[in-house]
């Protein structure tokens, strides 16, 4: 649905960036003063002061402010605070360049002020309704705040923007909660009716993955949420609905009788360039559907599109140096420092778009070669290619002894490397290793030789994976591991004839790209590994 014109089209079409005024008195701002978010907070319960808002010579009165933010954006209002402003709360009919209601974000989480109004471009392109994006520079009673980025507001304007009935509940679930809760309503004609939340909620718990699909289709405007999720992926947006249940709002549309999704705070994106494309995270919506296999074949197909029509990396990089070309003038009266981080982080950011195209390129290759197993079925592993992860490990494969060598004359890692996608389950790769004089410390349960299976796309360690940042493994070595729960495997050291071997994997995600290891890591020594006994099976 293409939006009609609207006086607020001016704000958000790269203009001049606006200076706005804001004056709070004093009573305000000891208001705001007092203010500290909490997670366990609701957005309503924020205080709200009264200000004035000029613009040039346009005086807007009595407007109600509150500082907005969570974990990572909030600043107090004696720092760069962002602001939401409202503008018909306590003046009804007044109005900001049409709109009701805006924000003012600090971006203190983007360096480069891009990543907002790129990836809500973005979103709008792909039909996924997001409130637009611009900046402005900001005072606060007289003291300079600096560049913002301006958001148009979550209210009933907007949803008339793109839907045919505004009146259906918009909810605003903060962080950390899902549809499955009872949730914020930010604006609609029945806020206590929550019908339609349960009814998704039921549809996406439904055990039969058919019958799931088909309770899905009749309550969530499925084709959008495939391409909302598609491209939260895509984009990297790690703090969204589909990685890290934030940062997205929830309408019930009633000209369709379906739920929309649509994703807001998009402030540090791309930040994983090589992350999977195909992912299991909080959501519970995002869940149901990837572990329905004819729903994930429609997000990968819907993927690839968007890649292949809105992710052009060399529109998108044009892109960027045009907003950073608008920031870096912004910034002119910045210090040196302020400056030189802007340009670096837009140097980031154009090689992360790069990176990530190639990445998800790759992906799409590989995922076509998806195996499929069913319980009790297994398959042998071929396409053995070796890799030296540290020292000078030699290999060797012997087609007439069926067997894949790797020698350490000293400290080193070698492995040889079975590519593979594989869906969601319990597995277990088997196979025999024989060795001779392997040096190895016993106490690390990773060295001296044996089976392994990682995924380079792993964060974390154990069976679970989690794109928040701060969970990220401390050992590398471990982090990209795909263990089962409790699972030890055992590694072989000193001189031993042909012993069998086994990694048992607990795969938590829809699908992966994973590598089996035939790995000797010690000081010393050789290992073989034998062919014909390297087989995947599938537990369940």
């Amino acid at each position: 649905m293409q939006p009609p014109p609207s006086p607020s089209d001016e704000l958000f079409t790269n203009a001049g960036i606006r200076h706005l005024r804001l004056e709070i008195p004093p009573e305000g701002i000891a208001e705001l003063r007092a203010y500290r978010w909490r997670r366990a907070r609701d957005a309503a319960e924020r205080p709200k002061a009264q200000a004035t808002v000029r613009e040039g010579d346009a005086i807007y009165s009595d407007v109600a402010v509150h500082l907005k933010g969570a974990a990572g954006s909030f600043r107090p209002i004696d720092s760069k605070a962002s602001f939401t402003l409202n503008f018909d709360k306590f003046n009804p009919g007044q109005r900001f360049h049409g709109l009701d209601k805006l924000s003012l974000n600090n971006s203190v989480q983007d360096p480069t002020f891009v990543c907002e109004k790129l990836c809500r471009e973005l979103f709008l392109q792909a039909g996924v309704p997001v409130p637009r994006a611009d900046y402005a520079t900001v005072e606060l009673n007289g003291r300079t705040l600096g560049l913002y980025v301006l958001t148009e507001g979550w209210d009933r304007r907007f949803l008339k923007r793109y839907f045919q009935d505004p009146g259906g509940n918009l909810y605003d679930p903060g962080m950390g909660r899902d549809i499955n809760a009872t949730l914020p309503v930010v604006c609609g004609d029945n806020p206590e009716d929550q019908a339609e939340l349960k009814a998704l909620a039921a549809a996406a718990t439904e055990p039969d993955p058919a019958r799931r699909l088909a309770r899905l289709e009749e309550v969530l405007d499925l084709d959008r949420f495939i391409t909302f999720a598609a491209l939260e992926v895509l984009l990297w947006h790690w703090d969204g609905y589909t990685m890290n249940l934030n940062n997205y709002r929830v309408f019930h549309d009633r000209a369709t009788g379906k739920v929309v999704f649509m994703p807001s705070g998009m402030d540090q994106m791309f930040r994983v360039p090589d992350g999977p494309i195909v992912v299991s995270g909080r959501g519970l919506v995002s869940r149901a559907l990837l572990r329905i296999p004819a729903a994930r074949q429609r997000y990968l197909e819907r993927l690839a599109q968007l890649r292949a029509t809105l992710f052009n990396p060399a529109a998108l990089l044009a892109r960027v140096d045009e907003l950073a070309a608008r920031v870096q003038a912004a910034l002119d009266t910045e210090s040196l420092l302020v400056r030189a981080r802007h340009e670096a982080a837009i140097q980031s950011l154009r090689e992360r778009i790069v990176q990530r195209a190639r990445s998800v390129d790759e992906q799409l290759t590989g995922i076509r070669h998806l195996v499929q197993l069913a319980p009790g079925q297994s398959i042998p592993l071929t396409n053995w290619v070796p890799r030296r992860a540290s020292g000078q490990p030699a290999f060797h494969r012997s087609d007439a002894s069926g067997t894949l060598q790797v020698r350490l004359a000293d400290r080193g890692v070698g492995a040889w490397v079975c590519p593979l996608w594989l869906e969601e389950g319990c597995y277990r790769v088997e196979g025999r290793i024989k060795t001779r004089l392997v040096q190895a410390d016993t106490t690390d349960p990773l060295e001296g030789a044996g089976l392994r299976v990682i995924s380079p796309r792993k964060q974390t360690e154990g069976v679970e994976w989690d794109w928040f940042p701060l969970r990220r493994g401390r050992d590398p070595r471990r982090r990209v591991e795909v263990p089962a729960l409790g699972f030890v495997p055992r590694r072989l050291a000193g001189t031993l004839d042909w012993t069998p071997s086994l990694y048992r994997v607990d795969l938590r995600q829809p699908v992966a790209e994973l590598e089996v290891l035939c790995e000797l890591r010690a000081d010393a020594g050789e290992a073989w590994f034998e062919l014909d006994s390297l087989r995947l099976i599938r537990e369940r």
